[in-house]
């Protein structure tokens, strides 16, 4: 053992050692550290009462709570609820067919538009000028036509009168030969009767030169004959030639007339016209601006001029959980409450159940109609849909949220409720300004101000201020 004067400790430790050589003073030293100890409270007293106000580290103010309940109307027949957008059933990027550079734009963003009306029209002065070349082409070939039409009109008439004279010169042949027969026949009759002395030689004479004159007739009329079978081989020839020019004509007609209507068509897609009735939701692109079909449009191009939509086809698509999608009934009754008008909700109806589901968020899609079209309803609104019972009528009432009477508290001069709202890992509340109705078994109707589902401070204790950390009571 070593004592307090061993010269082996150093002289710093040695001034740390204990002398319990030396004797203990009386009362005066007890009463300096009670004055201590009351002076530490007084400051763990002060800083419990601050940490209390502030939150600290001891948990904040410990509150019970309750809930804002959102009462529907149609409570009864609920099956389940879903969430998802308004949306047009009948919506287009509308886009030209063709590259081109935007002339003229006639509508505007919320402009309503009827089915073929023209919205816009890109520039077409090389179309023009190659419709106004087929016209040109379309009415000479036109012309070239109706003339070889009238000339194989003329050919035609003209081998009709050169057979009707053919067949004339073969009648007149024909009496011809009937004359010249009977005239040969009374010249030979007349030269028996001479011999035998009957008759003199100058009637024999007369009878001679009279048939022969007969059948020289005949022999002309046999000409003309010959001479009107070759003029209707010639004209009908004609008429046949002209026939085939006619047909050549009427061919270029319509070939002309086929590059017309191309040409024109090539410029109908400088004009842009509404695919379908309904209101432009957005305007793509600027008069100036080259435009092209998306599949077509590089860096330099808009790929769509307008986005057009049909307000009369608007309807919710929801995502329904998958446990739930049993429980819509495609038909079955909805309300539809939207974001935008919380406490007016639509009616509608299931219009179809999509038969597919969504892996990753196991949900199916599930289209929802509106019973009415309403100019207040757009697309892309926010909203849920609450499906109904079979049968089920659907409530116009806005669904009533509720809160505990206790729940309500003035601060201010404002009446509202301290909501519980998590802040990392602490709790803190936030005073909610509210509008207050009626009052019935121990809850109040709270009209503005809390969307529903809410947690509330219930008898909020008066030193409570908004942003104070707090505790919930377990149960509440």
């Amino acid at each position: 053992m070593t004592g307090p004067d061993d010269p082996t400790l150093p002289p710093s430790a040695s001034a740390l050692r204990i002398d319990r050589s030396r004797p203990r003073r009386g009362g005066r030293g007890g009463g300096a550290w009670i004055l201590g100890l009351l002076v530490l409270a007084a400051v763990a007293a002060v800083a419990w009462s601050f940490l209390s106000r502030a939150g600290g580290l001891l948990g904040g103010t410990e509150v019970a709570a309750g809930r804002a309940l959102r009462v529907s109307a149609n409570l009864a027949s609920e099956r389940t609820t879903a969430s998802g957008y308004v949306v047009a059933r009948t919506r287009a990027a509308v886009s030209p067919r063709q590259p081109g550079k935007l002339a003229r734009l006639l509508v505007d963003v919320g402009d309503p538009v009827k089915e073929g009306q023209l919205l816009a029209e890109l520039e077409h002065v090389e179309e023009d000028a190659a419709v106004a070349r087929w016209e040109a082409e379309v009415a000479r070939a036109a012309a070239e036509r109706e003339a070889a039409a009238r000339s194989a009109k003329e050919r035609a008439a003209a081998a009709e009168r050169a057979r009707s004279e053919e067949e004339s010169s073969r009648v007149a042949e024909n009496e011809a030969a009937v004359r010249a027969a009977d005239a040969r026949r009374e010249a030979d009759r007349l030269k028996k009767l001479v011999v035998d002395r009957i008759v003199t030689e100058s009637e024999w004479d007369r009878a001679e030169a009279q048939a022969r004159i007969l059948e020289s007739q005949l022999l002309r009329a046999r000409s003309a004959v010959a001479t009107a079978r070759a003029e209707a081989v010639r004209a009908g020839l004609d008429a046949e030639t002209y026939g085939s020019r006619v047909a050549s004509a009427e061919a270029a007609a319509a070939g002309a007339e086929a590059s017309l209507r191309e040409s024109r068509a090539r410029r109908d897609i400088a004009f842009i016209r509404a695919p379908f009735g309904g209101r432009v939701l957005r305007k793509e692109a600027e008069v100036g601006e080259v435009i092209a079909p998306a599949t077509t449009g590089g860096s330099t191009t808009r790929g769509a001029l307008l986005t057009l939509a049909d307000f009369q086809t608007l309807e919710m698509e929801v995502d329904v959980f998958e446990r739930d999608v049993s429980l819509v009934e495609p038909g079955a009754p909805c309300r539809i409450v939207l974001d935008a008008y919380p406490r007016e909700p639509f009616p509608g109806r299931v219009r179809q159940v999509v038969p597919t589901a969504d892996r990753q968020k196991a949900t199916v899609q599930v289209k929802v109609s509106f019973d009415a079209p309403d100019p207040r309803v757009l697309p892309e609104m926010g909203g849920k849909v609450v499906f109904l019972a079979a049968g089920a009528l659907a409530s116009s009432e806005a669904d009533r949220v509720t809160v505990p009477d206790a729940a309500l508290v003035e601060r201010g001069g404002r009446r509202g409720v301290f909501l519980v709202v998590k802040e990392s890992s602490d709790e803190r509340v936030k005073f909610a300004t509210v509008s207050a109705g009626e009052s019935s078994g121990g809850r109040t109707t709270v009209k503005e101000g809390l969307a529903g589902g809410e947690r509330v401070v219930l008898s909020p204790p008066p030193a409570l201020e908004d942003g104070d950390l707090v505790t919930v009571k377990e149960g509440s």
